[in-house]
């Protein structure tokens, strides 16, 4: 399984997939720190693990671009930004998920699955 882990801060990220590096022990973990890499990347992904607010992304913007590009691919948000406006429009874009920042790896890991397995978290 490939995880694309977008985020543009390096400390952010790297605790991101040494958390999601708990879902299997074959988890290949790719980075992006922006929304150009973020949508090179994604026709490899797997599942994407994203931000709102990184260099290119402008919020929804970047978010309705990578659905555009990769419809199928099931991707999460992971944001300090975790109104109820802001979730329910994450998931109207097309998001399969929406976890605050603030969460515990756990849930992380458990949000991670059940998007893997077809369904949508919602904190």
């Amino acid at each position: 399984m490939k995880v694309l882990i977008a985020d543009d801060h390096p400390l952010v990220r790297d605790a991101l997939a040494r958390a999601v590096r708990g879902l299997d022990a074959q988890v290949q973990v790719y980075e992006a720190g922006d929304l150009d890499t973020l949508l090179g990347e994604a026709a490899d992904a797997d599942l994407a693990l994203i931000d709102l607010n990184m260099p290119g992304m402008d919020g929804l913007a970047g978010l309705h671009r990578l659905r555009a590009l990769a419809p199928t691919l099931p991707v999460v948000v992971a944001s300090g930004q975790d109104d109820a406006a802001t979730i329910r429009a994450v998931l109207a874009a097309g998001a399969a998920g929406f976890i605050p920042k603030s969460e515990r790896p756990e849930v992380l890991l458990s949000a991670l699955r059940l998007v893997q397995s077809g369904g949508t978290y919602v904190p």
